[in-house]
């Protein structure tokens, strides 16, 4: 191809603006997943907040330790609510 005859291609100069929602800064739910368990001692989460289309608005590191952790049990929904009440 000769460099001085390069083709010419049009751009629409009119700018195109798709339906698109933009992400809130209001957090309605939450993700989480382990990132670290220390057996007997420590649990340690990435939980990831979420708007109300999906967005990942923020993320925090949490660690349940201590009283939390020896209170957590066999109860897998003790983490959800324990993740609620730290996010509150």
């Amino acid at each position: 191809m000769d460099p001085n005859n390069i083709p010419i291609i049009p751009i629409n100069p009119n700018p195109i603006y798709p339906n698109i929602k933009m992400p809130s800064k209001t957090a309605v739910a939450f993700t989480y997943t382990i990132d670290k368990l220390v057996l007997f001692e420590s649990l340690r989460l990435f939980v990831s907040l979420h708007d109300d289309i999906g967005f990942t608005v923020d993320t925090r590191v949490l660690t349940m330790e201590g009283q939390d952790y020896l209170d957590w049990g066999n109860d897998d929904k003790y983490v959800i609510n324990w993740i609620k009440k730290k996010l509150n």
